[in-house]
């Protein structure tokens, strides 16, 4: 029986690069480490490194809604990489006490790159394993596996990038064609806690002056709307909303002049605590990212999320207008997204050199004269055995 173990660079995370920045070459770094369970030598058929994707849905049913039905899927991302097979050291009948495997697992890339990790307690959840499968050349085809959580988050919604921090402006009329309700949008990604700044104009049809001259603007509502549609495999697509935030400005009766009304909004995107399904504070170390927000901007095989700021004017003599904008969320606020860009550049650049063959391994065989001492054990004068610590 062997013991298998994977670990990270020291200091360091597993994933190196960016995910979502293809050029800041997106990678899992590491170690797999081998070892029987009982000390004795053992021989090595092949050892496979495969990451794995595992997404679950939990969609209401019923006419009500009261019972809930849960889908999960996993399946393999990215190419698996062989670590060690017959042939690669010189003598196929080498015995080994240890084995250290480095390795480089570059993740998607382009069209096929990783949705982030996330968990939307009882909801949606994804999640990554790195999976380590070993075959011992003992005759068994049993496979040993063992696997370590790896959190992906993507950076390319980032609100700190040119396309995001272009003005947005969305127009419609309402219904009576009397008025046209304007939106401006300063940005079009937000993160936890970042200001949304809009100015909301209420405009008259020039076409319907009499009649827009009426117009009372009584109130102005602002909310931040998540949708989340769930894929169910042959049957229609679920979705789940939920209004993350609520504002109501109230107008009182402004009549529309000739250049109509304007406001200026300002307010906060929402912050929360990620939490699980336990009610638990979510830390890395299982495999999901600890954020401030509830969600945020992806697309799984599952199910997608999306956000749009819904913008809302109740008017006299008039149709009232609502309008929806989509915009991005992205798990970081601004300061993040601004601090990340230096960093990102840098990996850039070292990317572009980067050798992607894999590191030579480090093979400690039965027949090695030094096998104990590279294992990290003194031999004592005595002939007991300890840890060996500099």
């Amino acid at each position: 029986m062997l013991v298998i173990s994977i670990r990270g660079p020291p200091n360091s995370d597993f994933v190196l690069g960016y995910p979502g920045i293809d050029a800041s070459w997106p990678r899992i770094v590491g170690i797999v480490e081998v070892r029987s369970n009982n000390g004795r030598p053992f021989k090595l058929r092949s050892l496979d490194l495969q990451l794995y994707r595992t997404e679950t849905i939990y969609v209401q049913t019923g006419k009500l809604g009261i019972s809930q039905t849960k889908r999960q899927e996993s399946y393999p991302v990215g190419k698996k990489v062989e670590l060690f097979k017959p042939g690669q050291i010189q003598s196929s009948s080498a015995t080994f006490l240890s084995l250290e495997l480095r390795f480089v697992y570059t993740l998607p890339f382009g069209e096929n790159q990783l949705s982030s990790s996330i968990c939307i307690p009882k909801v949606a959840e994804s999640i990554y394993r790195l999976y380590a499968t070993a075959v011992e050349d003992s005759g068994s085809k049993d496979d040993q596996r063992a696997y370590a959580p790896v959190t992906i988050v993507r950076y390319d919604t980032m609100s700190s990038f040119l396309e995001f921090q272009r003005a947005k402006t969305l127009q419609v009329e309402s219904i009576d064609s009397i008025v046209v309700q304007r939106v401006t949008l300063q940005r079009t990604s937000f993160g936890p806690g970042d200001s949304i700044v809009m100015v909301v104009s209420i405009l008259p049809n020039l076409d319907w002056k009499y009649k827009s001259k009426k117009v009372k603007v009584q109130s102005i509502t602002l909310k931040v709307e998540e949708v989340i549609v769930f894929s169910l495999r042959g049957d229609d697509p679920a979705s789940r909303s939920r209004t993350l935030l609520g504002e109501k400005i109230a107008v009182n009766g402004e009549k529309l002049g000739e250049d109509g009304y304007s406001v200026e909004i300002t307010t906060s995107f929402p912050v929360s605590t990620s939490r699980g399904k336990d009610g638990v504070v979510i830390t890395e170390e299982n495999g999901y990212p600890n954020i401030l927000t509830p969600a945020f901007t992806s697309s799984a095989s599952l199910y997608s999320i999306t956000y749009f700021i819904v913008v809302g004017s109740k008017l006299s003599n008039c149709k009232d207008i609502e309008m929806r904008i989509p915009i991005t969320v992205t798990p970081f606020d601004s300061v993040i997204c601004d601090a990340i860009l230096e960093p990102l550049n840098e990996s850039i650049k070292v990317a572009s050199t980067a050798d992607d063959r894999q590191p030579n391994p480090i093979f400690v065989t039965a027949s090695d004269a030094m096998a104990v001492n590279k294992m990290g054990i003194l031999v004592k004068p005595n002939g007991k055995r300890g840890i060996y610590i500099e």
